[in-house]
């Protein structure tokens, strides 16, 4: 979670509830107690030992808030303790609302009161409506997890199958909802959260009676989600849940809303005056029936739209069967020309005509592209992916394929064993820097010209080392003052993130997923994201001796601008770079360190297969090692975050390692 700047601070909002004061809080940055005389419940201010921002926890009718999770229109959500149950709860000031209005008010007690009858595992649950002073506040389940709005952000777009199933979750709320005449009123993508079990879930109603327009007549309401009807003065239904589900879902495909506007009554006025654009405009990748099954959702007319939430699961079920209807073991050419049929609803032809004319095309695209990019080498490489079975399906740029080549990116042609360059600041670039890729999200511009890898490095490297080690990994966080982090592990990702700074200069100050091991060895990883929020964040894998708190070390990955680097770390905690590209690579990569005695190389593969050598350095280290994954955000004050799969650790044959028994990463939070 970003912190807040510090210095900036945010009033309470205006909601008439009566909190009462609490004496005092402890810094959630330096941990010390902070006193709260005179300071206004659910506001903000600066903690007098380090300056970070500290929030003033206020009480409410057995109800401690003591965290803001997130703002919408129809009001202010708060993570609460209820102290009475010992339980965390989500608790909503409701706007727009007040026993002034009895009409209003009657509404949603009853419609609250149906909800908290509700138990559905897609939807989460309401506990109580409670006034104080005349106003409501929403006791709600709270669900802990990433939402999609947060995902989103960080991919640029989310993955066809993943935002589907996402949405028949969703679906399956939403026909609970409506079997007790319910609508959830404020479907959007920041809305709904991955549970623990990675099952998506409802959160946050904006039940009807709470007022869709404020006392100056402006609506409420999330402006690129609510359905046109809503604006046009129309009651909640649940058809205009499935519009806002329509919405959330070409947003999360498309990278990008239907509507756009500068303004929220021009976006208003957009989606009540024309349909959207087709979602196939901003998102040709996405299946035919994707297609129509959002854009009849988007139906300005209700009566257009799907009759209910189970006929759009039933829609949700058939585009999920026909993108699961080639098996995911035809590799390759094959299951290429399965899937670009499937698509086209054209009956595949015999297997030898497929394979014929579809490799024909590909060959076609790519010796084109080789001959513009002088990358014959690296055309082969990808073809031979296609027959082997490699999860690349699509036509890689230039940036894509450079991590075979990272070694003369910068022009450095020969790997060094040295530099006696000590480390500072990044040495300034001559040429424009691209913007780095994060995983998911669509290329912004068109990537550096990369030259292709000399003979000697074209080879890829033999793989020595054969027996695979599962090791016991743990957490830890480095450096002074101590950084804050956490390590998620979610399926065969490995989610890491922390604060720190100094780690460039030298300075081992972040967050560690670590391991011991004895002797040789080899260390993998595929970086599917790095932390970005500064130029000079580290992403990347860590060599320690036994004692992993001080002495020499040496570290391969990535800086925030997505240049690749190989450093080696003095017992002084100087540092010394071996080699670096001056410029970013595409994401994903696989980094590879290999320990050979005293000489340590590091290496960078496309698809985690074939290795290419990077650079290689001598260092003295103990036969034991702490060896793993760092991440550091070169920021005190922001947690970034980097994503890591494919984690591989391997010994010679027959080779006795020091290492411990299997176990799964778990969630470690400091």
């Amino acid at each position: 979670m970003k912190r807040d700047p510090v210095g900036v601070l945010r009033s309470v909002p205006q909601t008439g509830i009566l909190f009462e004061s609490v004496p005092e809080t402890n810094c959630p940055h330096c941990k010390e107690v902070v006193p709260l005389a005179n300071a206004k419940p659910l506001s903000s201010l600066l903690c007098p030992k380090c300056g970070g921002k500290v929030f003033v926890p206020g009480r409410v009718g057995g109800f401690l808030l003591y965290q803001r999770i997130g703002e919408g229109e129809m009001g202010t959500v708060y993570r609460a303790t209820d102290e009475s149950l010992k339980r965390d709860v989500a608790i909503k000031l409701v706007r727009g609302c007040h026993v002034d209005d009895p009409e209003s008010c009657e509404q949603l007690r009853n419609e609250a009161c149906a909800a908290g009858k509700l138990n559905h595992p897609r939807v989460a649950q309401v506990h109580a409506l409670n006034f104080s002073n005349g106003f409501p506040f929403l006791v709600m389940e709270l669900v802990t997890g990433e939402d999609f709005a947060q995902r989103l952000a960080r991919e640029g777009h989310i993955d066809e199958r993943a935002a589907l199933r996402m949405a028949l979750d969703v679906a399956d709320g939403l026909s609970a909802l409506h079997r007790e005449g319910l609508a959830h009123g404020d479907i959007k993508p920041g809305n709904i959260v991955l549970d623990r079990d990675g099952n998506a879930k409802l959160v946050d109603f904006g039940l009807s009676g709470m007022r869709r327009r404020d006392s100056r007549g402006t609506l409420l309401g999330t402006p690129f989600y609510i359905a046109p009807e809503l604006i046009r003065g129309s009651a909640d239904t649940h058809r205009s849940d499935l519009y806002s589900l329509g919405a959330t879902l070409y947003h999360l495909l498309a990278g990008r809303p239907p509507s756009e506007g500068v303004t929220s009554a021009d976006i208003f006025k957009a989606r009540v005056s024309h349909p959207p654009v087709p979602l196939r405009k901003h998102a040709h990748h996405v299946s035919l029936l994707t297609q129509k099954l959002v854009m009849r959702m988007l139906e300005i007319d209700p009566e257009k739209r799907q009759l209910d939430s189970d006929a759009v699961a039933a829609g949700i079920r058939e585009a999920l069967a026909q993108l699961d209807s080639t098996p995911p073991g035809i590799p390759g050419v094959s299951g290429f020309a399965h899937r670009v049929f499937a698509r086209l609803k054209i009956p595949l032809p015999s297997r030898r005509h497929a394979l014929v004319s579809v490799l024909g095309l590909i060959a076609v695209a790519e010796i084109l592209i080789a001959v513009r990019e002088h990358s014959f080498d690296q055309t082969l490489e990808w073809l031979h992916g296609k027959f082997a079975g490699r999860p690349e399906s699509k036509t890689l740029s230039a940036a894509q394929r450079a991590p075979e080549a990272a070694a003369s990116v910068s022009g450095d042609a020969e790997p060094a064993k040295t530099a006696a360059l000590p480390v500072g600041r990044p040495q300034p670039q001559t040429e424009p820097v691209a913007p780095v890729r994060k995983e998911g999200a669509p290329q912004q511009g068109a990537p550096l010209p990369v030259k292709p890898p000399s003979p000697a490095l074209s080879v890829p490297i033999p793989e020595l080392f054969t027996t695979r080690i599962q090791p016991k990994w743990q957490s830890v966080n480095l450096g002074e003052p101590v950084p804050h982090g956490s390590t998620i592990q979610m399926g065969e990702t490995v989610v890491v993130q922390s604060t720190g700074t100094g780690m460039w200069n030298g300075h081992d100050c972040g967050r560690f997923v670590w391991t011991k091991v004895s002797g040789d060895y080899s260390l993998s990883a595929q970086v599917k994201m790095i932390a970005d929020k500064n130029g000079l964040a580290i992403t990347g894998l860590l060599v320690k001796g036994d004692d992993f708190t001080h002495g020499p070390g040496l570290l391969f990955g990535f800086l925030g601008s997505g240049e690749l680097f190989l450093q080696t770390r003095k017992p002084d905690e100087t540092a010394v770079i071996v080699k670096r590209t001056g410029r970013p690579l595409q994401l994903p990569v696989y980094l590879k360190i290999i320990r050979n005695g005293k000489m340590f190389q590091a290496c960078v593969s496309s698809y985690g297969r074939n290795w290419y050598p990077f650079a290689e350095c001598s260092l003295e280290l103990p036969p034991g090692n702490a060896i793993g994954l760092a991440v550091c955000s070169q920021d005190p004050a922001t947690l970034a975050m980097a994503k890591f799969a494919d984690i591989c650790l391997l010994t010679p044959p027959r080779a006795a390692v020091s290492a411990h028994l299997d176990e799964p990463l778990r969630r470690v939070e400091d």
